[in-house]
């Protein structure tokens, strides 16, 4: 264990190396976000260990994981990819992005890329252009790390017409709920990135969080317009609430108003200029307002 922290980190310096930083330097704030994952994937792609499956392409930090962990997570993110592309009913096709893979390897043109790297961030899609999944490393060792969370965004995602906007609560609402739909009924690896005990304890722990001050700041913004300010600055006080509570009201609206229309409003957000309560109204036949309340009394709550 000891070997494989010094090769993390020495792959991590020499990312650094790559990106023009130095160990203990800031980010140049001119440098955008995307230069820097670009940056990092073209490390990756040149040094990094690389592992094939069906349906992906994974590449690591060099020499900060052993062939067992690299080939263990393959084989889940493969499994994943086929059991979200049937839950969700579309499979993953490069060509229904806006910008295609151009001078990219031809892996990405059929199969779903991966980066699991500490050099890149939390674990997220990267969607500008041709999208990237980058998967936090250091989650691997604690069986953490949110492979299914992540599929799912790149897969609702897949649309060429990108005229609206996804609002924070509906996708990672949506994409935590498939998450443990999908581990409880097809198997697979729980992420537990805010919710601990799956859809069948969401809710409990959506009216745990109600019950302090931050998490009743939370809720103007779940089934509405916009995110908290410190959503991306504060995980534990804020984005942990967020989560919980998007995934709480998800859950409700998949068993209430069916998967179908869930994965329309999904769809719809991204192909359609208009808001989320304009759209999630058309498709279920009530307002926003009417389906939060209605929520939040079917787990107990009830706004003093």
């Amino acid at each position: 264990m000891q070997r494989a922290k010094k090769r993390a980190i020495i792959s991590a310096v020499a990312l650094a190396a790559a990106l023009g930083q130095t160990p203990g330097s800031r980010r140049n704030p001119a440098t955008s976000e995307r230069a820097i994952e670009s940056n990092v994937m073209y490390a990756l792609l040149s040094t990094g260990d690389r592992v094939e499956t069906e349906r992906a392409v994974l590449w690591f930090d060099r020499g900060a994981t052993t062939p067992e962990q690299r080939n263990g997570l393959a084989e889940r993110v493969n499994k994943g990819i086929a059991d979200l592309e049937q839950f969700i009913g579309v499979r993953f096709d490069s060509s229904r992005f806006p910008i295609p893979p151009t001078g990219l390897p031809a892996d990405f043109a059929q199969k779903v890329p991966y980066f699991v790297t500490d050099a890149a961030g939390i674990s997220h899609l990267d969607h500008f252009g041709h999208p990237r999944l980058f998967l936090l490393l250091r989650r691997l060792s604690t069986d953490s790390i949110p492979y299914l969370h992540e599929t799912v965004h790149l897969l609702l995602f897949q649309t060429p017409s990108q005229q609206g906007r996804l609002e924070s609560w509906l996708a990672e609402g949506t994409a935590s709920y498939i998450e443990d739909y999908i581990v409880e009924h097809a198997g697979g690896q729980r992420s537990g990135l805010f919710s601990k005990n799956g859809n069948a304890g969401v809710d409990a722990e959506a009216l745990a969080y109600l019950n302090t001050e931050d998490g009743r700041s939370i809720v103007p913004f779940i089934g509405a317009h916009g995110e908290p300010s410190a959503l991306r600055s504060d995980r534990a006080n804020i984005a942990a609430p967020f989560y919980v509570l998007s995934q709480s009201f998800c859950k409700y609206l998949f068993e209430t108003i069916g998967r179908s229309k869930m994965l329309k409003l999904n769809t719809a957000m991204w192909e359609e200029p208009g808001t989320t309560e304009e759209k999630l109204e058309a498709i279920s036949g009530k307002s926003s307002e009417v389906w939060r309340k209605e929520w939040l009394q079917s787990i107990g709550y009830t706004p003093n």
